[in-house]
């Protein structure tokens, strides 16, 4: 696996537990079981996320997928002011 497939991977999973979610969660968002979810975020695993499931993850959070290949700090610039902050507001609405 090459380091920029671990970093999607590392930016998901945190993006995840940032919105207080479960494996699970992220599988019924991608249409993916929650054993694939952990596979992937398991550092022995080859298993990843393909553009398909990045975009689907996009397209449920209302959020351009370029957020989950660049920082927090790099989004911010291509994004308006407080974006970050009202994405992960909704982590308390969806529960």
């Amino acid at each position: 696996m090459v380091d920029f497939e671990k970093f999607i991977i590392k930016r998901i999973t945190e993006f995840r537990l940032r919105m207080g979610m479960t494996q699970k969660d992220i599988g019924q968002i991608i249409k993916a079981s929650p054993s694939f979810i952990g596979n992937i975020e398991n550092a022995k695993s080859s298993a990843k996320y393909s553009i398909k499931h990045v975009s689907m993850l996009a397209s449920y959070f209302n959020i351009r997928p370029v957020y989950f290949f660049v920082s927090d700090s790099e989004y911010i610039k291509l994004e308006p002011p407080g974006t970050l902050k009202d994405l992960f507001a909704l982590s308390r609405l969806r529960k």
